[in-house]
């Protein structure tokens, strides 16, 4: 239990979430179900931990956390994926679906406040990067995921942003030899 769960939030820690998001993908593609996945970002984490101390900013990481643990279904895996990243994984979730719950958790997490003491009390927000699995590897899928996520970044956070199609590599009889 200790080996796949970060010791901060009490998810998953990435190591176990990458095995969870293989397992989900495989019984994804045998039974020609959607799959999508959400990456979490809470936004200006390093500015609030530079303000407030990283013990404050620890909190709002398990406050974060414990928000993504309520709201999910009980099929749905939720790990820490990075520094203040988190990863959803949504099983039989098309598009729509997975976007609709990327929505409600930036809205419940804005509605979030995390209180410091003194009336230090700031505001909560999220970007949500969002892919559907379109047949690539679990890699290629957050990375589009990630993609969606600087998208999002870039256009101002605190919103959602939807990864783009997936490239697929074209069939073997139509790549040109030299």
């Amino acid at each position: 239990r200790i080996a796949h769960l970060d010791a901060l939030t009490e998810v998953k820690n990435r190591r176990a979430l990458q095995e969870s998001l293989d397992v989900t993908l495989s019984a994804a593609r045998r039974h020609q179900q959607d799959l999508s996945v959400l990456l979490i970002d809470i936004d200006h984490f390093k500015l609030l931990n530079d303000a407030v101390g990283h013990r404050n900013g620890d909190l709002v990481l398990r406050q974060v956390a414990q928000t993504l643990r309520q709201t999910l279904r009980t099929e749905d895996l939720i790990g820490r994926w990075g520094g203040e990243e988190f990863l959803v994984i949504t099983p039989d979730a098309d598009d729509h679906g997975a976007r609709w719950l990327a929505e409600r958790l930036c809205l419940l997490i804005s509605e979030l406040s995390a209180n410091f003491g003194d009336g230090d009390t700031r505001a909560l927000t999220v970007t949500v990067g969002v892919a559907q699995w379109a047949g690539e590897s679990a890699e290629d899928l957050v990375d589009r995921a990630d993609a969606a996520l600087y998208a999002g970044k870039a256009n101002g956070r605190n919103t959602v942003s939807v990864a783009g199609p997936a490239h697929a590599e074209p069939p073997a009889d139509l790549v040109a030899v030299s």
